[in-house]
């Protein structure tokens, strides 16, 4: 294990609070200017630059899944069994994402289908389902902080 691949790993994992920092720093000021609200094209270009900062936490949110989980197959993928570490140990759970979650994120966020991008309804429901996973990161995250 190097310091690269754990500040990797670090990365990786703040990659999924890209929508929480998003929203603490442009969409509660936009909330708040009620001039912005009004223009239709700030209301879209708002719409548009939440749904990009929440589609990429929830690829982030898979990637580290899919390491916290040693999903990955190819020789070069960092797994948490490369640092002898186990997600039970860490966190208290087996999994990272549910399967019902993985497989929202796959067939409607990173993969091209016939079911394309999810709704806003959709993605509010995303929204909720990644808050729900802040304490699996937070202790990931302690992990690998405590490592550099």
């Amino acid at each position: 294990m190097t310091r690269d691949e754990v500040l990797t790993v670090i990365v990786a994992i703040r990659d999924c609070s890209l929508i929480e920092t998003w929203e603490a720093q442009f969409h509660q000021p936009y909330l708040d200017n009620a001039d912005v609200r009004l223009d239709p094209w700030a209301y879209d270009a708002h719409k548009s630059m939440w749904r990009a900062a929440l589609l990429f936490s929830l690829i982030a949110l898979r990637k580290v899944a899919d390491f916290a989980e040693n999903r990955g197959t190819k020789q070069d993928d960092i797994r948490l069994s490369s640092f002898n570490l186990d997600l039970m140990q860490i966190t208290g759970k087996t999994e990272v994402i549910d399967r019902k979650l993985r497989t929202k994120i796959d067939k409607g966020i990173a993969h091209l289908t016939t079911k394309l991008d999810p709704d806003y309804e959709e993605l509010d429901e995303l929204r909720e389902k990644l808050r729900s996973k802040d304490q699996v990161l937070q202790d990931l995250g302690d992990k690998f902080f405590s490592m550099i």
